[in-house]
């Protein structure tokens, strides 16, 4: 019975070392591995002496010296622990030196070769004569006991390194960086000189045997939780490993499964919905956006892709994140079997820089062809048209001229004519190159006055507020016709009258910042991205050449900005932000 249940005990961490050979072989793993596999033939070793009704007592000492190496050859595995251990895993410095290599390596050529010795004795009757029949009492079974012979004190030596060994282990494993590897290294160096202590206790009669094969089990399991928390360390490792690198990816990645619900994900899809990865996932985009077509789309979308109706998804969508800002996104959408569950991976590539980068540089192209047709047209026209008008204004001299209503409108035909030559050539004209300190509230008082006779005949009404001690660094006479233009379409936008609006005052980061506000009937927000492309206009008489002049003077001359914020049937707002110092900023952007 005892016999029976010691071998079925040395069968645990027999398995158990298998199953971690071919999941894992690391060098603490390979430690490990190589203990649990020794005390496996080690507690068979002891089991034999309890066969006594199985083995005759020769049969018995041949088993009981082949399996002795179990507990023999622990010296080399600890030896080697220890190699690795002030290699490989120590924080001491002194350790990691290559100086020291070659003494921890003759030790573990010595390991092996004493441990080879002593095996070699072990079945000689230097090691063990024989074996002889014990009778410890009623309470405990009978088994056989060893006799050894004169060189039993070799392997007393090789068992009291090993514990040594195994000691100084146990003081070095608290020098380890990593929490995971400190513990597991503690638990195998206690396990270690627990069995081979309580062992020797056992050999000498101060135990009975079968306590060391009972210990073993709960020593394997010692190792087994501390193999568990690294493997798991190691599981973790690869998963924040896989965050992070998902983190650090610009595009958008998410992972949906057949609920639509996001599982996994990066923070920049999280941006999307400005929110934390942990809020979103396990949530539909119906549910983060209940009233968006968009959630709609994406839905009806990823249910063709899990359908198989479509086996990849690739598309460039125009998405609005929940802060209005607009991007373009190259989509990719594949159906992902795993584990019987159908999911649908998405790799989104933010495509918006590129997006703005062609339209700029197709608007600068579009500007290029302007000017040069405005040069090369310009002037051609301009001649015969003043003859035109000098003709149209003879005539009308005659009172007896029964068409002279044609003539009023002819002659204001040519007038708008005239303003769209000079809209031309102001396009034309290379900028200025020179800049004087004008007052900011002055050049607004001049065009309101200028524009006042107008907006009396619209039924508009002006509201200034200016800093009257800003001064910046312009083109007056550019900056006047920029205003200009822009309140001459705000009073248009105002067909039933209304409050036009303007603010002038200095920003925290330096700048002259021109607000105007009118309560017009708006722009449509598809028509807002186009403003400022040369023959674009919302007017039905429009030329589309008035904001091509504004963008040129604002953004090119004067190196500012120029924004538009409509809503339909409120109104308009434009904000012009200039540098003080044009020429400066220039600089700058150049550096």
């Amino acid at each position: 019975m005892y016999f029976t249940l010691l071998a079925i005990i040395a069968i645990i961490p027999f398995v158990l070392g298998v199953v971690i050979l071919f999941h894992n072989r690391t060098p603490f793993f390979q430690v490990a591995i190589s203990f649990l596999l020794l005390l496996a033939f080690w507690q068979l070793d002891l089991s034999i002496l309890y066969g006594v009704e199985l083995f005759e007592i020769e049969e018995a000492k041949r088993y009981f010296t082949f399996f002795r190496f179990g507990i023999i050859f622990n010296f080399p595995v600890v030896c080697y622990f220890m190699y690795i251990l002030l290699t490989r895993y120590s924080k001491v410095s002194l350790f990691s030196k290559k100086v020291f290599l070659w003494p921890l390596r003759l030790v573990l050529i010595f390991s092996f070769m004493l441990s080879t010795a002593v095996y070699v004795l072990s079945n000689t009757a230097l090691g063990v004569r024989g074996l002889e029949m014990y009778y410890p009492g009623k309470q405990y079974p009978n088994h056989y006991y060893p006799i050894f012979g004169d060189w039993q004190w070799l392997f007393v030596l090789n068992t009291s390194l090993t514990l040594f060994v195994a000691f100084t282990l146990i003081f070095f494993s608290i020098f380890l960086a990593v929490k995971e590897h400190r513990l597991f290294s503690l638990y195998l160096s206690i396990t270690v000189f627990s069995v081979i202590t309580i062992g020797l206790l056992s050999g000498y009669k101060i135990l009975p045997l079968f306590v060391s094969g009972f210990s073993s089990i709960l020593l394997t399991l010692i190792i087994f939780i501390g193999l568990i928390q690294n493997l798991t360390r190691g599981l973790k490792e690869q998963k924040n490993l896989l965050h992070k690198i998902m983190n650090l990816n610009p595009n958008y990645i998410y992972v949906k499964n057949e609920d639509h619900q996001y599982i996994i994900a990066n923070e920049a899809m999280a941006s999307l919905y400005d929110m934390d990865v942990e809020d979103l996932l396990n949530k539909t985009d119906l549910e983060l956006n209940p009233r968006s077509v968009q959630a709609v789309k994406i839905e009806m979308e990823e249910k063709k892709v899990l359908l198989g109706i479509k086996p990849k998804y690739e598309k460039l969508d125009k998405i609005v994140d929940l802060r209005g800002q607009v991007k373009w996104v190259e989509v990719l959408k594949i159906p992902v079997t795993l584990e019987g569950k159908q999911l649908i991976l998405c790799i989104g590539n933010d495509i918006s820089q590129r997006k703005r980068d062609e339209e700029y540089f197709l608007k600068t192209e579009k500007m290029s062809v302007v000017g040069e047709l405005a040069a090369g047209v310009a002037h051609e026209i301009r001649n015969p048209l003043t003859s035109l008008k000098g003709f149209v204004q003879f005539l009308g001299e005659d009172e007896n001229l029964k068409h002279r209503n044609h003539l009023r409108v002819m002659a204001e035909e040519i007038d708008r004519i005239n303003e769209v030559i000079d809209e031309l050539l102001l396009i034309a004209k290379p900028q200025g190159k020179t800049f004087k300190k004008e007052k900011a509230a002055e050049i607004l008082d001049d065009v309101v006055l200028l524009m006042e006779e107008t907006a009396k005949a619209a039924h508009v009404q002006f509201s200034i507020t200016a800093d009257p001690e800003l001064y910046i660094m312009c083109n007056k006479n550019h900056l006047k016709q920029v205003f200009m233009n822009l309140i001459k379409n705000s009073i248009e936008a105002m067909e039933f009258g209304g409050m036009m609006t303007i603010y002038c005052s200095l920003t925290a980061d330096g700048y002259a910042q021109f607000i105007l506000k009118d309560e017009g009937e708006g722009i449509e927000p598809d028509r807002i991205e186009k403003l400022g492309e040369p023959f674009f206009t919302t007017k039905e008489r429009g030329t589309g050449l008035g904001l091509t002049v504004c963008y040129k003077i604002v953004k090119d001359e004067h190196r500012g900005k120029i924004q538009f914020q409509s809503e339909l049937r409120k109104g308009t707002t434009v904000t012009i932000l200039l540098p003080l110092d044009p020429i400066e900023e220039a600089k700058k952007r150049f550096i």
